[in-house]
């Protein structure tokens, strides 16, 4: 499988790279996320360092304050944004357990837990919605009707260890959430700046518009990776590929399927739904990426064994 284009990657990329040069999939990852991670919150941390220096620390609190609504507003745009995708295409906030005739369901999660020794306790529901989708929620794995329908049972298992996968890297998950906030509010910090530049001298005003894109991009970047560290999870549990599988029958799914048009008392909110499918989009690396690393993961896991 050839390497995926760079107009399908942000800085995830660096691992695919590494893949090609002989580095282990799971070494590669690593290293690129920790190299990000770094990356990014010294984009996050170096303008305040610079800011403290330059103005007194009774100015800096000034700053801070003042920059709060344009943080709040921000912040609101963002999770409204996501919100309004998933009520209104997804669905995934009506949540049921499982039908009857759905109740295999648990065991196949059983046993993806039995593959990995995974001790914990996972609640499992369902949404009632068409949408081919699968994510991990706060203590919860939910999947959609639509995409029990059209998948067979191994290839739902695949699937159920990638949201595992998520499930055991909550923490990083929520690290990331962290640092995209902290984001915000140095953006915050550049509105406010803009808006009342005689408030703020040029030199952390410049530094803060400079990095505020590379923590922007560093974080969509670990958001995903976070996406291959879950891939190579499944591999792991499944000892196979099943996983390019399935999303290759999602893919010829999801394209059969009718275009959904927004109802007109919905088209105000228009620019909201575009933005919060345009930050789906953001978490989520290519399928030619992550059909890449996991053939990668494939391989290491037969020279291991």
């Amino acid at each position: 499988m050839s390497h995926p284009s760079l107009k399908y990657v942000l800085l995830e990329g660096i691992a695919y790279k590494l893949m090609e040069k002989g580095f282990k999939a799971s070494r590669a990852l690593k290293l690129t996320y920790s190299l990000i991670a770094f990356l990014t919150v010294s984009a996050i941390v170096l303008p305040w360092l610079f800011l403290a220096l330059y103005i007194p620390f009774n100015e800096l609190v000034e700053h801070i304050d003042h920059s709060t609504h344009y943080f709040t507003l921000l912040v609101g745009i963002f999770n409204i944004s996501l919100l309004l995708d998933i009520i209104i295409f997804d669905g995934l906030l009506r949540t049921k357990k499982p039908k009857v005739e759905e109740e295999w369901l648990y065991d196949v999660l059983e046993d993806v837990k039995r593959s990995i020794n995974y001790e914990g306790k996972v609640k499992l529901e369902v949404a009632d919605s068409e949408i081919l989708t699968a994510c991990s929620m706060p203590g919860e794995i939910v999947v959609t009707r639509g995409l029990i329908n059209v998948l067979d049972r191994e290839y739902v298992k695949a699937i159920l260890a990638h949201e595992l996968g998520h499930r055991k890297r909550g923490f990083n998950i929520l690290a990331i959430q962290v640092l995209i906030m902290f984001t915000f509010f140095n953006a915050a910090i550049l509105i406010e700046a803009v808006a009342t530049p005689w408030k703020m001298n040029l030199t952390p005003t410049v530094l803060f518009a400079i990095t505020l894109p590379i923590s922007i991009i560093g974080a969509f970047s670990l958001r995903r990776l976070e996406e291959h560290f879950a891939d190579e999870f499944s591999v792991k549990a499944m000892r196979s590929t099943t996983l390019i599988k399935a999303l290759g029958e999602l893919e010829n799914a999801t394209s059969k399927t009718k275009t959904m048009k927004i109802s007109k008392p919905l088209i105000p909110l228009a620019p909201l739904l575009l933005l919060g499918a345009i930050l789906m989009l953001l978490y989520q690396p290519s399928s030619e990426a992550r059909k890449y690393v996991i053939e990668q993961c494939r391989k290491e896991l037969e020279r291991g064994s």
